[in-house]
């Protein structure tokens, strides 16, 4: 669907203007991402400096905060698993011989 059609060129405008500022609040804010970096001024068409703020940030992200959230995410599986082998492990003992795989399921 053309934007057009969806927005008019007002509406387009402030998108555009409330996008430029928050871009540009974010690139002060956080000097250890963009550096020295800013947004060039505002001007009617297009404002490819967005992509270029894009990038930078997804350059740092994929740098510094991916590693971090991969190895946040990997040690809270490990631990569920942990946590789950340790319930079949005391069901086990509790069974003893009589133990079948539908008995395994964790209680809910």
């Amino acid at each position: 669907m053309a934007k057009t059609k969806v927005f008019d060129q007002k509406r387009l405008e402030t998108i555009q203007d409330q996008m430029h500022d928050f871009v540009e609040q974010q690139m002060k804010d956080h000097p250890e991402i963009f550096g020295d970096e800013t947004l060039k001024p505002k001007e009617k068409g297009r404002n490819s400096d967005f992509s270029k703020a894009f990038k930078t940030f997804k350059e740092w992200w994929d740098k510094t905060k991916k590693p971090e959230i991969a190895e946040k995410a990997k040690t809270s599986i490990l631990q569920k698993l942990r946590e789950s082998q340790a319930i079949v492990d005391e069901r086990k003992e509790q069974q003893g011989p009589n133990l079948n795989r539908n008995n395994l399921r964790p209680e809910r």
